[in-house]
């Protein structure tokens, strides 16, 4: 991409909030995460031809070299940014034997800007060692990495 600048945050905050090792409920806390970012610089074409789309922070910014896009015009560069936040709070019980966690969160990504690709069992594709580019199963096609591309292709794939 064309992009020349970023800005980012991503901030956390933890806190516990109840602490008795001798109760049934022995402690509690929570955690708070926010994520604000966006990209931005002009579109251009490579000395090898290649055409890369700018963008803007806030969207439908102006840029003589942008050809446009599904959603945008010719002249104009899409939003990419990035708004999002989590809450999560736990209780854990019998002198931390057990535990629940409750919480959630939200996010508006208009763009391409920090895409998410979603984890399977903690794992993504690219950082499971055994299905990871250049691992031996990978090279294989082993029974475990195919089903774990299938559901990552089906998840970008829209539904028709």
């Amino acid at each position: 991409m064309a992009l020349v600048h970023s800005n980012h945050t991503d901030d956390s905050t933890e806190v516990k909030y109840f602490d008795r090792p001798a109760q049934t409920i022995d402690k509690m806390a929570f955690t708070f995460t926010d994520d604000l970012g966006c990209e931005f610089g002009p579109s251009k074409t490579t000395s090898t031809g290649l055409y890369e789309q700018g963008g803007g922070c806030h969207g439908k910014t102006g840029d003589a070299n942008s050809l446009g896009g599904d959603h945008f015009g010719a002249g104009i560069n899409p939003k990419q940014s990035f708004i999002g936040f989590m809450l999560y709070d736990r209780t854990w019980f019998k002198r931390d034997t057990y535990a629940v966690t409750i919480g959630g969160g939200r996010i508006n990504n208009p763009g391409r800007y920090l895409v998410l690709i979603p984890p399977i069992n903690g794992e993504t594709d690219l950082t499971d060692p055994e299905t990871a580019p250049g691992s031996r199963s990978e090279q294989l096609g082993s029974e475990r990495s195919a089903p774990l591309r299938e559901l990552l292709l089906a998840k970008r794939t829209p539904a028709i």
